[in-house]
C-alpha cells in the first residue's frame, strides 16, 4: 500500500509539474498580458481577438523557449547539472565503481581496458 501511494504521488507530481501547471501558467500569462498590454494600448487594433494574440504569442514563445533550451543544452548549465546529478546518485556511483573493478579484472586476464578505465575513473 505504501509503495502504491508513493508511486501515485510521483505520478501526480510529474503530471502536475510537467504538464498541467505549465499549461495553466501559459494560459494565465496570455490572459493577463492581453488584458494589460493589448486592451489598454494601440495594439488593440492589431490584436482584435485574444485568440489571435494567443497564437502569435504562443508561436513566438515556443520558438524562444526552444532556442533557449538548445543554448542551455549546448553551452549552458545542463552539463554541470548532469555532472552533479551523477555525483549525487549513489546508483550511478556504484555502477561506475563496479565497471571500473570489472575493467581491472579483465585487464588481469589479458583484455585491454585502459580506455574504459579512464572513462570510469572520470565518473568516480
Amino acid at each position: 500500500m505504501k509503495s502504491l501511494m508513493y508511486r501515485l504521488w510521483v505520478y501526480f507530481r510529474r503530471g502536475h509539474g510537467t504538464y498541467l501547471a505549465l499549461g495553466i501558467s501559459v494560459l494565465n500569462f496570455i490572459t493577463i498580458q492581453y488584458r494589460l498590454m493589448i486592451e489598454q494600448s494601440p495594439l488593440k487594433n492589431i490584436f482584435t481577438d485574444p485568440i489571435l494574440f494567443a497564437i502569435v504569442f504562443g508561436s513566438l514563445y515556443a520558438l524562444a523557449s526552444a532556442l533557449i533550451g538548445w543554448w542551455d543544452v549546448r553551452k549552458g548549465s545542463l552539463g554541470a547539472e548532469m555532472e552533479l546529478s551523477v555525483i549525487a546518485n549513489p546508483y550511478t556511483h556504484d555502477t561506475a565503481q563496479f565497471n571500473l573493478e570489472l575493467c581491472k579484472a579483465l585487464n588481469k586476464i589479458g583484455v585491454e581496458t585502459t580506455e574504459a578505465e579512464k572513462i570510469m575513473e572520470r565518473w568516480l
